[in-house]
């Protein structure tokens, strides 16, 4: 008689669609990519451009130089 340890079972079903699920979603950007043939900011809207370039911040409002 054979006795199944189902949480082994359990943790190794999930393990294997965890890596199936990457894998599909990597498979997919990485043709939607190659595609593009790496022009990636074809792909991004504007606001995602936008807000990975960072803060342009001007010059500072407040500064100790011109104290009256």
């Amino acid at each position: 008689m054979r006795q199944y340890n189902i949480e082994k079972t359990e943790k190794i079903r999930k393990t294997k669609a965890i890596f199936a699920t990457l894998l599909v979603h990597f498979g997919l950007l990485y043709g939607l990519f190659y595609m593009n043939n790496g022009k990636v900011q074809d792909i991004m809207p504007s606001f995602v451009i936008e807000m990975m370039s960072g803060d342009k911040s001007e010059a500072a409002v407040a500064s100790t130089s011109n104290r009256p």
